[in-house]
C-alpha cells in the first residue's frame, strides 16, 4: 500500500502481492508506505521503513508510532494512519 506501490518483478506472478495505491495530495505518503501481513488469522501491518510514518490505535488505546518495518497485529476497530494524511479502519465483515 502506497502512493506508487511497486513489486518486485523478481516474484513470481502467482505470488505477488497485491497493491493499492493511495491519493496522498501532500506527497507524504512513502510510494511503497506500509504492508498488509496474513499470518494465520491474524492480520498485522508493517512499516516498509517510510519517512513520514504510520501510526496505529488499537480499540481503547492511545496512538503507537510503528519504527521502521516493526509489525503490529490489528484488532476489529483498529485505525491506521499513513504519515498523517491517510487513514483506514479494519473491520471484519
Amino acid at each position: 500500500m502506497g502512493r506508487a506501490p511497486t513489486v518486485d518483478a523478481s516474484i513470481p506472478v502467482a505470488s505477488r502481492p497485491h497493491v493499492v495505491k493511495v491519493a496522498s495530495p501532500l506527497r507524504d505518503v512513502s510510494r511503497n508506505h506500509l504492508e498488509v501481513l496474513l499470518e494465520g488469522w491474524h492480520v498485522l501491518v508493517r512499516d516498509l521503513g517510510t519517512t513520514n510514518g504510520t501510526t496505529v490505535t488499537l480499540p481503547g488505546r492511545g496512538p503507537v508510532r510503528l519504527v521502521a518495518h516493526d509489525q503490529q497485529v490489528l484488532e476489529p476497530g483498529t485505525l491506521v494512519e499513513l504519515a498523517d494524511e491517510v487513514t483506514f479502519s479494519f473491520e471484519i465483515g
